[in-house]
């Protein structure tokens, strides 16, 4: 589904194997909401489209958004807790029509959810909460997560390498079975997150990062494609 990467400056997750198709990238405002109201958040109104695989960026100091070098412009991006203290839920990501996604590469490092001789099931939810502890050494992936309100689960612990800034944290991944989101698409890949510093407190304004593809738009929006001679701002 992606591939994360710790730089000395945070941490980059990318999307090399969905098939190649239009997506859109938007920094979304929530409004404040009651105790399960749901919202609609129409993306076309602040996305910008884009023909090419994207990477998401986030920095210590919470700095978020999505590029991708000599392809696309920074346009994307949103403010987001830092990372030298436990923020807890970083990024949610789901795909659908595992089918579709391309091998994971011999090159590419070995820590995955391996599903084995099973079927790909409809949908796959990954969770990511950044927090800040050190995982004791011999403690071997799958981990257990103890998680309130009673939740006890195998996970991922993602660590940066050996003297990196935020090497006293790790990233924790959780793997779900979901059922069909849509049953039209071929394939589909969304991925949330920057959440700005207000988004647990749903009773005020709050905004995140979005990346989906394919693009479903029915008007024309921007562009966030890096276009040579053209002027960026």
């Amino acid at each position: 589904m992606c591939q994360i990467q710790f730089g000395r400056d945070g941490f980059f997750i990318h999307f090399p194997y969905h098939p190649d198709s239009p997506g859109i990238a938007a920094r979304c405002i929530a409004p404040p909401q009651l105790a399960g109201e749901q919202v609609n958040i129409d993306l076309a109104a602040t996305g910008y489209v884009t023909s090419h695989k994207v990477k998401y960026s986030h920095h210590v100091d919470g700095n978020c958004h999505f590029s991708q070098d000599g392809r696309v412009v920074t346009k994307v991006r949103n403010l987001s807790r830092g990372l030298s203290g436990t923020v807890g839920h970083v990024f949610t990501i789901y795909a659908q029509g595992l089918s579709r996604f391309a091998e994971r590469r011999q090159s590419d490092l070995a820590s995955a959810f391996d599903l084995g001789d099973s079927d790909a099931p409809p949908v796959v939810r990954i969770v990511g909460r950044w927090v800040r502890t050190l995982i004791p050494q011999g403690v071997a992936n799958p981990i257990s997560l103890e998680l309130p309100p009673g939740y006890l689960g195998p996970g991922l612990a993602c660590c940066p390498p050996d003297g990196s800034p935020i090497g006293d944290s790790a990233l924790i991944l959780e793997g779900f079975i979901m059922p069909i989101l849509d049953p039209n698409p071929e394939f589909l890949l969304s991925f949330t997150g920057g959440f700005g510093p207000e988004a647990h407190d749903h009773t005020v304004e709050s905004s995140f990062l979005v990346l989906n593809y394919p693009a479903t738009i029915d008007k024309p929006i921007p562009s966030m494609d890096f276009t040579t001679g053209a002027r960026h701002d």
